[in-house]
């Protein structure tokens, strides 16, 4: 994959967990959006960056990249000391001269959506009644044979859901 250098140099930092030259591949005034947290300038890059890399000791592997009119997206497969590992995070990036200006990290949108989609969508119909489980999801019928979902949690890392469902029989 043939990738502009600086995000080649991007994600060679990220391997070499080298926060320094990662906070490198970004302008003066660069912005990085990551875990509802918005990181302004390169000082505070290299710190967030690397709090992230004690952390999780993440690696990426790009998968694929595509550059738009006004921005770049890297999608990659990210691997490390985190729940979900490996996953696959989308890096929506706004190259200006060379450099980073803008970095959005986003997992793949709309994974949480599909699956409850799919949830309401296929067993909702068979449920006679309606339990509280999240706030936001309400399906239980533990009397009625199928599936229940019993727990649905998400949770946020590197901006990125995933869904655990763990289905009994009635």
């Amino acid at each position: 994959m043939n990738l502009p250098k600086v995000i080649a140099d991007l994600v060679k930092a990220q391997n070499d967990f080298e926060s320094v030259a990662y906070a490198n591949c970004f302008s003066e005034s660069a912005v990085v959006f990551d875990e509802g947290k918005t990181h302004i300038g390169r000082k505070e890059i290299e710190h967030w960056i690397d709090n992230a890399n004690n952390r999780y000791r993440a690696t990426m592997e790009p998968i694929s990249f595509e550059e738009k009119e006004t921005e770049s997206i890297l999608k990659a497969k990210v691997s490390g000391s985190f729940e979900g590992s490996p996953i696959v995070l989308n890096y929506h990036l706004e190259i200006i001269e060379g450099l980073i200006q803008k970095l959005k990290i986003s997992g793949l949108m709309g994974m949480a959506d599909l699956a409850i989609s799919f949830i309401f969508k296929t067993l909702r119909p068979e449920l006679d009644r309606e339990c509280p489980i999240v706030p936001l999801l309400k399906i239980c019928n533990p009397k009625k044979e199928g599936l229940c979902i019993k727990t649905i949690t998400t949770t946020t890392m590197v901006s990125r859901s995933t869904m655990t469902m763990n289905c009994l029989a009635g």
